[in-house]
Order: structure tokens, then sequence, then C-alpha cells
């Protein structure tokens, strides 16, 4: 597994959870439970060696994403976070709409800093809009997510996506599909429980891939950094 994984892994796993956060877990729990995620990543970030400017930006990045998901939507949840977003907790301030931007530029800028650009990407990936958030922001977003893109160049073609973007005709997908359809057959009366399960699962399941695939991008750059 390579560093970038090993550091960032349980921190984007409690991310990802914050958009199916349990309605009945207190605010403060789901909270704390993150903020305790990102406090391993930054342990394991300098363990690991990684540079402290690496381990900073990647951690404003996850923060930021994390602030943005829990507050996208009305809830106890939003209310709570938005009375101590983690930006304010890490970084003394509360603009990584902005932040989050001006840092991708400098990361950019500067080609070495791969792992950093995988962590940013894949937050843009995961849903992330800051400053664009706005009517007639997504053009512009979309121009910022081109540029990451392009300065990942061949390794985005060159990662193979986990198995879960296989067509649906594959046999994985074929096998979930045919259980559902199954099951919603032999038990009509439970077939509105059955598609919610699976909706909630499918959706944790899309999100964790993109993690996993911006994560094999850089596996395939270090295994190429090899060979070469």
């Amino acid at each position: 597994m390579n560093r970038l994984s090993e550091v960032t892994k349980d921190a984007f796993n409690a991310v990802i959870q914050l958009g199916n956060a349990p309605k009945g877990v207190a605010a403060e729990v789901v909270y704390s439970r993150v903020k305790e995620r990102v406090d391993e990543m930054i342990q394991r970030g300098r363990d690991s060696g990684m540079a402290e400017s690496d381990v900073a930006d990647i951690t404003y990045a996850v923060v930021a994403l994390a602030d943005e998901i829990a507050q996208r939507e009305p809830s106890t949840l939003a209310e709570y976070w938005h009375s101590q977003p983690l930006q304010l907790h890490y970084f003394a301030e509360n603009i990584a709409g902005e932040g989050f931007f001006s840092r991708l530029d400098r990361i950019l800028a500067e080609p070495s800093r791969v792992e950093a650009l995988v962590a940013y990407h894949t937050c843009l990936q995961l849903g992330f809009e800051g400053r664009y958030a706005v009517r007639g922001g997504e053009r512009e977003l979309d121009l910022v997510r081109r540029r990451v893109r392009d300065a990942l160049g061949p390794l985005l073609a060159a990662a193979p996506l986990s198995r879960h973007h296989e067509r649906p005709s594959e046999s994985t997908g074929g096998w979930n599909m045919d259980f559902v359809l199954l099951w919603a057959a032999l038990f009509s009366l439970l077939f509105a429980a059955c598609f919610w399960l699976v909706l909630r699962f499918s959706l944790e399941s899309m999100s964790m891939d993109l993690v996993e695939h911006s994560q094999q991008l850089l596996d395939t750059m270090m295994g190429g950094g090899e060979r070469s």
C-alpha cells in the first residue's frame, strides 16, 4: 500500500460516512469521530516522513471537504458543525472555500508534490466545490478539475479502476443486480427496504471507489518511477 493511502484512508472513510450519518447519532459524536481520524492522519503523515507542507495541505483539503459535506444539507449535524468547523480548529480560519483552491494552485506549481495533488484530486472527485458552489460556478470548477487531470497526465488513464467500476454485464455487477431482483420477486413486501439498503451501500461504495482510484494513481506513478 502506498504512503498516501496509508496516511489518508481512515480520514477519507470518515468524511465519506458524513453523507450517510445515522440520524440517531449525536452530532458531537460524529464530529469527534471525524476529528479523531484527522488527528490520526496528521500523525501518520509525520511518522511516515511526509513533508510537513504536504501534511498541512492534505489535512487542509480533507478538512475542507468534511466541513462542506457536513453542512451541505440542513440538519442538527450541520448546525453543530457550523458553530465549530474543523478548519477553524486546525487552521484558525473559516475560508476553506477559497483556501482550498489557493493551496491547489501552489501545489500545481510544484510538479514534485504528487501526493498532495492526488489528495486534492480525490476531494474534487468526492464533490468538493468551495467557492464554486454558486450558480454558474460549475463551468469554472470543471476547468479546475481539468487542470488537475492534465497535471496528473497519463496516470489517470494508467491507473486501473476497481472492480466496482466494471460494466453491469460483468459477473460481479450482474450477480448483485440479480440478487436484488430475485429478492424483490420473492418478497415484494420487503422490496422497498431492500432497495433502500442497496442504494445506501452503493453510494458508499461509489464514494470509496473514488478514493481507491486516486490512491491507485499514486501506486502507478510510484511503480513507473521505480522502473525508470
